[in-house]
């Protein structure tokens, strides 16, 4: 079933648990996340980062086999651009089929973050499309770049944003970071700062940089407001190790074998995050 992702997001926020969204790197991939959502009965979104769609795999190349998965999925899917950047790149996946987008202009001072994401939200509508905005910065793992303190999302900007875009979604900081998280480290979520965030906006938020995130932190975080968590390197992460186990197991093993171990230990790892998101079982 496809969707775009604001009905499933409003119903997770009103009923308090999260729709998962993972990062997909290509059809394959998509069809991992989608088979993991159905054998537990999610609601789930797949994800694709913009710089994929630039580099590698553009979007009129993509967005008809995955919206196709989509439709035959018998769990509810909607199809996303991930910190979409450059909006004519946004404009033009809603135009060719995505039924969700995120409109990243987070590093625009407030009034151009508005005023783009505006844009975006009016020319969505006529599509039926649903859009996230961002306010705040989520920092990422390589490079050391975490979030900091100055980082994170100020509630009355985040109630003004909401306001005055008129977003279905809004991605806010609290301490999480983007990337697989160094050994032994744990990220400290400001869940008091998320509380006053949702009492602000009143829409459903969204976590990223998911991965690494403690099941409790991910709970609370829930709790508090949070009806989207998004998760990717750990996802990505898990099908490299499928991949490498199976290889190293037997060497002899064909492509599309060691694919298959690839795609097996993704749909584990799927599984890890839909249980805290409280998810499964809502279709």
């Amino acid at each position: 079933m496809y969707q775009p992702m604001s009905p499933m997001l409003r119903t997770a926020y009103d009923e308090g648990y999260a729709v998962l969204a993972v990062n997909a790197l290509d059809l394959e991939t998509a069809r991992t996340i989608i088979s993991a959502a159905e054998s537990v009965r999610s609601p789930i979104i797949v994800d694709f980062y913009e710089g994929l769609l630039v580099e590698h795999l553009p979007t009129r190349f993509l967005v008809d086999g995955v919206r196709r998965m989509a439709q035959e999925a018998s769990v509810p899917v909607a199809v996303s651009i991930d910190h979409g950047k450059t909006e004519a790149l946004v404009r033009q996946a809603i135009h060719l089929g995505f039924s969700s987008a995120m409109m990243d202009a987070s590093e625009l001072p407030l009034e151009e973050n508005i005023a783009t994401v505006r844009r975006v939200v009016d020319f969505a509508r006529a599509y039926d499309v649903s859009i996230e905005g961002e306010v705040g910065g989520m920092g990422a793992v390589a490079g050391g770049a975490f979030t900091r303190e100055e980082m994170m999302t100020d509630p009355d900007q985040a109630a003004r944003f909401v306001a005055e875009t008129g977003v279905d979604a809004l991605a806010v900081s609290y301490g999480s970071s983007h990337g697989l998280l160094p050994e032994g480290y744990v990220p400290v979520l400001d869940h008091d700062r998320l509380a006053r965030i949702d009492e602000a906006c009143g829409i459903p938020l969204v976590l990223h940089g998911g991965s690494g995130t403690s099941a409790e932190d991910l709970r609370r975080s829930v709790a508090a407001g949070v009806a989207k968590v998004n998760m990717g390197a750990d996802f990505m992460q898990a099908n490299v190790d499928g991949f490498v186990a199976a290889h190293e197991a037997d060497p002899g093993l064909e492509l599309f074998e060691l694919r298959a171990a690839a795609a097996r230990r993704g749909h584990e790892t799927v599984l890890e995050y839909i249980e805290p998101c409280g998810s499964a079982g809502r279709v």
